[in-house]
């Protein structure tokens, strides 16, 4: 099956109930927070299998939408880069730190909840707003590995399968 085939089924199938993380924890600055973000941690899912090396670069395109361009390698860190250009719009206008990414022109809708981040934005913890799909990002594309456990465990704190969490930064092997 073809990536943006396999991506479809993926997303199209209905979230396992589970139970829900904790809400966000504080508002987000939309200024401060666009920009790139690395993926270090996430909970494995089909869509982004064999996906190594991945960011993010958030930027907006309106008063409460944005554009999320992820870019990863296949196959290992060097490999051939994929890139998703994924719309998504603001839900909560309060507190900023809920979104609906839409995928496939607008075939899919997705919500994401940036749970807690830090006071700096040098961190964050987002997830699907069921839980299911976590991640992990911060601005540097490594952080120390004490950090990271830190952050895994905060992660766990915020109602996540935190166990689940796989390393998937710059060196991760599948």
């Amino acid at each position: 099956m073809r990536p943006p085939l396999l991506l479809a089924a993926f997303l199209a199938v209905p979230a396992l109930a589970l139970a829900s993380p904790a809400e966000p924890r504080k508002p987000l600055d939309l200024d401060r927070f666009m920009g790139r973000w690395y993926e270090l941690l996430r909970i494995p899912n089909l869509a982004e299998y064999g996906c190594h090396a991945a960011h993010q670069d958030w930027s907006r395109v309106g008063d409460d939408r944005f554009m999320i361009l992820e870019t990863c390698h296949g196959d290992s860190d060097e490999g051939p880069q994929r890139k998703i250009h994924t719309p998504a719009r603001e839900l909560d206008p309060v507190t900023h730190n809920k979104f609906e990414a839409t995928f496939f022109a607008g075939l899919i809708h997705r919500r994401y909840w940036v749970l807690d981040h830090a006071d700096d934005y040098g961190w964050m913890i987002a997830c699907t707003d069921d839980g299911k799909y976590a991640s992990v990002m911060t601005r540097a594309p490594e952080v120390p590995a004490a950090e990271l456990a830190d952050l895994k465990a905060r992660a766990r704190r915020l109602g996540l399968e935190a166990g689940r969490l796989v390393f998937v930064g710059k060196g991760a092997d599948d």
